[in-house]
């Protein structure tokens, strides 16, 4: 049967992380994950500072974080981070709110994770609607 674009956007995978001997996972779309968007997350930051005419650094790096925490925002679909009973919310400016370390971190990890050649995180399975992959 051949694979068809709906199923393929659909398709998930989850990835388990370790944060302060803490373990947490994560779901995210994989197809989300373009080149542009792999190689934003893994160079960090820096992706999103303008090359050129930098009036305010700490605003240009403010913006940039941002546009880092909403760009990951768009890939991720779940983690089992909670904030009381509810998972901690998934878009842009709650992740801003987070340690921006633990952000970029996170958003490498799932980077690395896409490519299918995990350093430091550990893949648990990619599914489709469907069927388990």
């Amino acid at each position: 049967m051949p694979l068809t674009l709906d199923a393929l956007l659909k398709r998930s995978a989850e990835l388990e992380l370790q944060v302060a001997g803490e373990t947490f996972r994560i779901t995210y779309a994989p197809a989300k994950l373009t080149m542009a968007v792999r190689r934003n997350l893994l160079r960090g930051v820096s992706a999103y500072l303008p090359e050129s005419g930098i009036e305010d650094a700490a605003a240009a790096g403010d913006a940039a974080y941002l546009a880092y925490c909403n760009e990951l925002a768009g890939v991720l679909l779940s983690w089992d981070i909670m904030d009381g009973k509810a998972m901690y919310p998934l878009a842009g400016v709650s992740l801003a709110q987070l340690d921006d370390i633990f952000v970029v971190s996170l958003g490498q990890e799932v980077a690395k994770d896409s490519r299918g050649n995990p350093q430091s995180a550990v893949r648990l399975n990619s599914t489709s609607p469907t069927t388990a992959v």
